[in-house]
């Protein structure tokens, strides 16, 4: 086993590991997990180990302390009438320090930018990033369990209706919200003009998108431009009546239910809000981080292996490590301690993620059966189809079951074709819970080890009705 896995794995005590698995680099995704710059009392205080190769990235949190964590937010909540307003009043600051970081891009021309001022800028964005995502990232945790167990004076059939009703999102999801500001940019700025304010929008947890890319996406806008708007207008009406129905529905209930629905509503679209300025700080990352390496002459391709804290080391630091981060493209394993220190070994891929997922032999998991969150209810039979990594174009058919560790919008197309849904992660509140909601189609979140247990080909049935995947034959090739 790898050294830092071993380290990782001592860390955590031998409590169950959290698993995320897909296209996302370790320079826009894990220094955004703690941060010794800021409080103590703010850091995460867990270990998280990344394994990378190029698209490819494993990542591994200590599941107990996660979970605590939520636990720990959700019963402050609980207790606490102004606990919302708190929560506002932490990270919305924040969110307008992010977009003014962003919006200054226009007038910004870092290759003009003093080594010194483009490292300011990228501590600066790194440590708001660092802020928002630690402040937000339980909030995505929140399940049924969770609140079950914390509500006990709810009959079961009451906390099913409140949870059924309260997790069908009354407000306008992330991909209309940007849909209206993509339909904004064009019709006030150049087709350039409107890609370079909008590049956050065509960015993932992996790189943000060439401008090149961008502008072709958005002369397809430009043709739909009508249908797009009049989509729009659709979804506000359909929201609007929505929400009039649920307001009535929530006057009907007890103040101290009233306040729950409140906040399982406000988790929902917390986790969508702040989509925005994560993504726009990562936008100023890599730009950041590209031209730092542009002056070391490091090919761009290679920086996003590099934790985003290591650039501010500077050129000289990156010009002397230049060999060793050429390498980490082909496989590196990246701990980052309990103290927020980073540690970084190069590392063959393949055995890094076999190590990593053999650290709980997959504890709780029955053979042939996987256990999650029921999403979206309903019932659905079909050949796994596993998608981690979306730069590739890959193959989806009509009806199989899409298997991810999590989705973002460039799923969609995807999900549409699907007769189902299965991810490692997230909870009811999650993109993927609200998109099947929105499809009408059967998922299940929160199994940690689906893309680890099912592959292409494998026969499966999805009860999502009680979060349950049972796998009713396996593909040749899985099985071999």
């Amino acid at each position: 086993m790898n050294t830092l896995i071993q380290k990782f794995y001592e860390e955590i005590k031998g409590n169950p590991i959290y698993p995320f698995r897909g296209a996302f680099s370790p320079l826009l995704i894990l220094l955004s997990w703690n941060d010794t710059r800021l409080p103590r009392s703010e850091q995460t205080s867990f270990p998280i180990i990344m394994v990378n190769r190029g698209h490819e990235a494993l990542a591994a949190i200590n599941e107990t302390a996660y979970m605590g964590k939520a636990l720990e937010m959700f019963i402050a909540y609980r207790d606490k009438k102004a606990a919302i307003a708190d929560l506002k009043a932490g990270y919305e600051p924040i969110y307008q320090n992010i977009l003014k970081i962003y919006e200054q891009r226009a007038e910004r021309d870092l290759s003009r930018m003093s080594e010194d001022d483009i490292i300011v800028l990228l501590r600066e964005t790194t440590e708001y990033l660092s802020q928002l995502t630690i402040r937000t990232m339980y909030i995505e945790m929140l399940d049924y369990e969770m609140i079950s167990a914390s509500v006990p004076h709810h009959s079961i059939s009451a906390l099913n209706e409140i949870w059924e009703r309260a997790t069908h999102p009354c407000f306008l999801s992330f991909e209309i919200r940007w849909q209206e500001k993509i339909v904004d940019l064009l019709d006030r700025y150049s087709l350039k003009e409107a890609a370079e304010r909008g590049r956050y929008m065509f960015t993932d947890y992996y790189k943000p998108k060439d401008l090149s890319e961008i502008k072709s996406a958005l002369q397809e806008q430009i043709i739909n431009r009508k249908s797009n708007v009049d989509m729009i207008m659709l979804e506000r009406e359909k929201k609007e009546e929505e929400k009039i129905e649920f307001e009535k529905w929530k006057k009907t209930l007890h103040r101290e239910d009233e306040r729950l629905v409140e906040y399982i509503q406000y988790v929902m679209e917390a986790r969508d809000v702040r989509k925005d300025p994560i993504a726009q700080s990562q936008v100023v990352i890599y730009e950041c981080a590209a031209e730092l390496a542009r002056r070391a002459n490091i090919e761009e391709s290679y920086i996003l292996s590099v934790v985003a804290y290591e650039f501010e080391r500077g050129i000289e630091w990156l010009k002397e490590h230049a060999d060793e981060i050429r390498k980490r493209r082909d496989g590196c394993i990246i701990l980052m301690n309990s103290d927020a220190s980073v540690d970084v070994e190069l590392g063959d891929f393949e055995s890094g993620v076999a190590d990593v997922m053999s650290l709980n032999a997959h504890t709780g998991h029955e053979e042939n059966l996987l256990r999650g969150q029921s999403a979206n209810r309903g019932i659905a039979k079909g050949r796994i189809r596993v998608l981690l990594d979306l730069t590739k174009d890959p193959i989806f058919n009509e009806g199989e079951i899409l298997v991810t560790s999590m989705t973002r919008p460039e799923f969609v197309p995807y999900m549409k074709r699907a007769a189902a849904v299965i991810t490692n992660e997230g909870g009811i509140t999650c993109h993927a819970a609200i998109v099947s909601r929105e499809l009408g189609i059967p998922c299940v979140t929160g199994t940690k080890f689906a893309t680890h247990l099912l592959h292409d080909g494998d026969l499966v049935e999805v009860n999502a009705d009680e979060g349950l995947v049972t796998i009713i034959e396996k593909s040749t090739s899985s099985a071999s």
